[in-house]
C-alpha cells in the first residue's frame, strides 16, 4: 500500500463532508466501507480527529477522489 504523510491540522473536514453529501452516503455507509465506527467518521467531519494515512487512502477510493482532495482549503 502507498504511504502518505499527513500533517496534523491540514485535513479539511468540510471537503470530506461535502463529498460524502455529494455522493449521498451516510455516516454508517462510510463507516462500513472503511472499517471504522460511525462515531469516528463523525469526529473526522467535525475536525476533532484526522484519518490515519492508510484510512485516508481508502477514503479517497471510496469517495472517488485523490487523497490530496481532503487537504484543499
Amino acid at each position: 500500500m502507498r504511504q502518505f504523510r499527513i500533517e496534523k491540522g491540514k485535513f479539511n473536514p468540510k471537503q470530506f463532508y461535502a463529498r460524502r453529501m455529494e455522493l449521498g452516503l451516510t455516516l454508517e455507509q462510510i463507516a462500513a466501507l472503511v472499517g471504522r465506527r460511525k462515531a469516528t467518521i463523525h469526529y473526522w467531519e467535525l475536525g476533532k480527529a484526522t484519518p490515519r494515512p492508510a484510512v485516508l487512502y481508502l477514503l479517497s477510493q471510496v469517495l472517488q477522489v485523490k487523497p490530496g482532495f481532503f487537504f484543499q482549503p
